[in-house]
């Protein structure tokens, strides 16, 4: 999983099996998550035939003294979003999807972004090989 910052690559700074973390240096006018995807009815493991990117459970963004959490059931997840999942409490993205610029209004200066994973899926690998994200 990348950001798409302005239209510019950014890695996590940090990353485990249900986080990623980034430094974001400036406050972004467009930002997107982006990752692999897999199709669960293609891979024989589901009969879900939506395009699944990374499931997320919320998003945290901090600074030095402020801290602010997007939740995933916002009604303003649209754009790259599939529709919140009340049992799991998750939103799948579809690999590419974009976070309201309202989270970053009052940004200013350096933050780091968290992005917290509620599940995982397999995808496809170069070679047809399976792998768990």
């Amino acid at each position: 999983m990348h950001l798409l910052v302005d239209g510019k690559r950014v890695d996590p700074i940090e990353h485990g099996v249900h986080r990623y973390v980034f430094r974001l240096p400036h406050r972004p006018a467009a930002l997107r998550l982006r990752s692999r995807f897999s199709t669960p009815q293609e891979l024989g493991i589901a009969r879900d035939a939506r395009q699944l990117g990374i499931a997320v459970d919320r998003v945290m963004l901090a600074q030095a003294r402020r801290q602010q959490t997007l939740q995933v059931d916002a009604a303003t997840l649209t754009d790259g979003w599939h529709a919140f999942e009340r049992d799991g409490g998750i939103r799948w993205t579809d690999g590419d999807a974009a976070l309201p610029t309202r989270l970053f209004a009052n940004l200013r200066g350096p933050a780091i972004l968290v992005v917290h994973l509620g599940a995982v899926t397999q995808y496809i690998e170069e070679g047809n090989a399976i792998r768990a994200a």
